[in-house]
């Protein structure tokens, strides 16, 4: 699109959307709704705002239809192989759940070392899987990770500590991220922070730890 169509209202309700996803076949959209009201009269800028629903509507408008009551559950992305379902993030860890909100699956659980003050592992601010399933992106303490997603997993999502993995794991900051995304259908990471926006080939991460440089031989001879 070049931006020159006209503009065409697809939701029936006014209200406070946020979080708006495409589903991969581009039939509908997905998002969270909440009270407009409330969000205006709010006195903080981020976090979700309470009483939000999960809603799908399809994509060339009309009625939205309630998945599931949010209650701290938002980033709906999608994953390739399993095109029925929506996979979202809470404190809780990363799940996935059918469009009608049943078969919920928790996939995986983030954390990592807090500030001076945790006496225990923080959990993840966000955790959002590759377009092909393979690989997570996190965030944790203001830092982006690169985690292969564990597979197969049952009832209860595995835990995986950034700081002590049981998984392969790679740090991708070091100053930080405010946002991040997977693109080009997964083959390249992106995230920004400030007015700066990086990307970095999926090909290109390495898990092997940094060699150390060999000292270099004394030239110097003895006098």
């Amino acid at each position: 699109a070049d931006g020159s169509g006209a503009p065409q209202q697809l939701t029936r309700v006014p209200a406070f959307y946020t979080d708006v996803n495409w589903t991969p076949d581009g039939a509908r959209l997905v998002a969270l709704r909440g009270s407009m009201k409330y969000r205006l009269e709010s006195p903080f800028a981020f976090g979700q705002t309470p009483g939000m629903d999960l809603v799908w509507l399809p994509a060339e408008g009309g009625d939205a239809t309630v998945i599931i009551p949010s209650r701290g559950i938002g980033r709906p992305h999608f994953v390739e192989k399993e095109k029925d379902r929506i996979f979202l993030y809470s404190n809780q860890g990363l799940l996935s759940l059918r469009f009608d909100g049943t078969d919920r699956r928790n996939l995986l659980r983030v954390t990592g070392t807090g500030n001076y003050a945790a006496e225990e592992p923080v959990p993840a601010s966000e955790v959002r899987a590759s377009p092909d399933g393979n690989w997570a992106l996190a965030e944790v303490m203001n830092q982006l990770y690169l985690i292969a997603l564990p597979q197969g997993v049952g009832a209860e999502a595995p835990t995986v500590n950034v700081n002590t993995p049981s998984v392969p794991v790679k740090k991708i900051t070091d100053v930080g991220a405010d946002y991040f995304d997977w693109m080009d259908g997964g083959k390249t990471l992106s995230w920004a922070i400030g007015a700066s926006f990086f990307r970095q080939p999926l090909e290109t991460v390495s898990f092997d730890p940094p060699k150390k440089e060999e000292p270099k031989p004394d030239d110097k001879k003895p006098s």
